[in-house]
């Protein structure tokens, strides 16, 4: 958060992934959305989605992004400035929504439920501000399942489940269809779907948990080094591959 270049970057990455595109537009393509719909983005980020969605329900419709932080907000009213784009965003935590019941046809929100401590009551609060009979389309990750092509499968076994354990949510994913019927939702559709993550946009994710995998002695020094270096050389050798996989589940409002 205190280097909000390396986080836009970062961001901007994440969206030209040609998984990471397929995911947005299935949850469009499940949630109809069409010219004069409401529709509310929930962990918008810096917006690219909400301004993809602003074209398509035009100067008729209303498109409202959210996220808790003041920094992405600020950084997404300026892009959509700058395009023109009448956009409304607001600060405001996914699990207390400061909007009226019944307010939008379609919601969507990606890869924010695992950072979240209850992630439910963020469902249910998307569902209230939903009218009746509109969709909720939801991704979100299953972290338990990531993969990397690697020599050292025990290693990285021991890592990834790291990783899943770093997010208070890292299994939300699989959870999300019971959640939805708990809340009473209707037409709950489950799908999975696998974001593949490039060689530097794999390694940006994961710098940070390896740093504190290594400072709790998780795992050591040399097996860190050589865990990074044999996936350098695989990278090098055009075989790099690794993903996370979750699910995109939907639900209508009764």
């Amino acid at each position: 958060m205190n280097e909000p270049k390396f986080l836009f970057d970062f961001l901007d990455k994440c969206d030209e992934i040609d998984s990471v595109r397929v995911c947005k537009q299935k949850i469009i393509d499940y949630l109809g959305i069409k010219e004069g719909d409401c529709v509310l983005d929930v962990g918008c980020g810096i917006g690219q989605e909400v301004q993809r969605i602003k074209q398509i329900v035009g100067n008729n419709g209303l498109v409202v992004g959210v996220d808790k932080s003041e920094l992405m907000i600020g950084e997404a009213k300026k892009r959509a400035e700058q395009l023109n784009l009448s956009i409304k965003y607001y600060v405001a935590d996914a699990q207390s929504l400061n909007m009226n019941d019944n307010s939008f046809d379609a919601c969507r929100a990606e890869r924010v439920l695992l950072f979240l401590e209850n992630p439910k009551n963020a469902v249910w609060e998307m569902i209230r501000v939903l009218r009746p009979g509109g969709k909720l389309a939801i991704f979100d990750f299953y972290l338990d399942g990531t993969f990397v092509n690697s020599a050292f499968p025990a290693l990285t076994r021991k890592i990834v489940g790291f990783i899943s354990d770093s997010f208070p949510n890292g299994l939300i994913g699989c959870k999300l269809p019971e959640i939805f019927e708990d809340l009473g939702l209707s037409n709950i559709t489950f799908v999975p779907h696998t974001n593949l993550a490039p060689y530097d946009f794999f390694v940006r994710v994961c710098y940070g948990i390896l740093e504190q995998a290594l400072h709790q002695k998780v795992i050591s020094e040399s097996d860190l080094n050589q865990w990074v270096n044999q996936l350098n050389k695989l990278q090098e050798e055009g075989r790099f591959l690794a993903g996370f996989p979750g699910f995109i589940v939907t639900g209508q409002k009764k």
